[in-house]
């Protein structure tokens, strides 16, 4: 952990969320950290994190990115590597630390926050319910340990016991349809087109196999 405050007042929030969330996951995944200073290891093991709003300065390298985009990719760079055996771990994420007065005010002037739930502001978050007028600013970190399966034989001496994955990735797609600065296209043929990517990644017949429920 950044212990030293003279070291953390360097450091950016969205890095310091960044950093205890590779931690945990790490934790979880059962990983001996001191292991991954070994050169042999470290050669085949990456890292991607993502973030779109963490200062001025990044928003403006990154201008034409948008966050959605950026907590995406590590994870498509993951599988790409894999497929081409360049890579056999690699901490994926995304952070953000953006509850700053400009993008606050930025966000309010193209009306993309949540607004009609003022008054009862613990009903104001609701992604995926047919009432949201917008979203809810946060900050926070998320990351994923991922590595090939079935794991190289010199790389399992890196778990303390049994993995506990959660989940599979056996293929991605992306699209944009550049609609809207704070909405996607209503008929959602943008997310239609990035899932018959990835099924296609996989031979899987989408609409035959693929149920999609939003309530």
């Amino acid at each position: 952990m950044i212990s030293d405050w003279k070291e953390r007042k360097h450091v950016s929030i969205a890095s310091q969320f960044a950093y205890l969330a590779a931690r945990e996951a790490l934790d979880f995944g059962g990983m001996d950290q001191h292991k991954l200073e070994h050169n042999s290891v470290a050669e085949r093991f990456g890292v991607s994190i993502g973030s779109g709003l963490e200062g001025t300065h990044e928003l403006v390298r990154s201008i034409t990115d948008s966050l959605t985009k950026e907590l995406v990719r590590p994870f498509a760079q993951f599988y790409s590597e894999v497929q081409n055996n360049e890579a056999d771990l690699m901490l994926c994420g995304g952070t953000e630390a953006a509850l700053l007065p400009w993008s606050l005010a930025a966000f309010a002037r193209i009306r993309a926050l949540a607004s009609k739930y003022n008054e009862t502001p613990k009903h104001a978050s609701r992604p995926f319910d047919r009432d949201r007028d917008g979203f809810v600013m946060s900050e926070g970190a998320a990351v994923f340990l991922i590595h090939c399966w079935p794991l190289p034989e010199q790389l399992s001496s890196l778990f303390n016991g049994p993995m506990k994955p959660i989940a599979e990735i056996i293929g991605y797609g992306r699209s944009a349809d550049a609609q809207s600065l704070v909405a996607p296209d209503s008929s959602g043929d943008g997310a239609f087109r990035a899932m018959l990517q990835a099924s296609k990644e996989v031979d899987v017949n989408f609409l035959q196999q693929v149920t999609v429920t939003c309530k």
